[in-house]
């Protein structure tokens, strides 16, 4: 009995040690906001169209993200997550497209 009694709290345990980390690492997953990710996209496809030194435009970059508080690791899980939902880009491209044309009227 008191072998029987071992092994199911071992085995209790290993579930909830499991379930936690599942959690956990399902919270690190979740994908940016629609809004800030057509923000950051806008800026990345500002900086790389502009005519400066690739040094500059990593520290553009890079400035960037600090701007919206995003990692790489965050943007690289939101495309991987949508990159099968084609409805998901087309929106996302419409805003970013929007966004775009309002800064170059915004700076003309």
């Amino acid at each position: 009995m008191n072998l029987n009694t071992k092994v199911l709290k071992c085995l209790l345990s290993l579930v909830i040690c499991t379930f936690l980390l599942l959690t956990c690492s399902q919270e690190k997953e979740k994908t940016l906001d629609q809004e800030k990710f057509v923000q950051v996209l806008s800026d990345l496809m500002l900086i790389e169209n502009m005519a400066v030194a690739d040094s500059t435009k990593i520290r553009l970059i890079n400035d960037s993200l600090i701007k919206y508080s995003v990692s790489l690791d965050k943007i690289k899980i939101t495309i991987g997550h949508f990159e099968d939902n084609p409805e998901y880009w087309q929106k996302i491209y419409t805003q970013v497209k929007e966004n775009l044309k309002e800064n170059k009227i915004k700076y003309n």
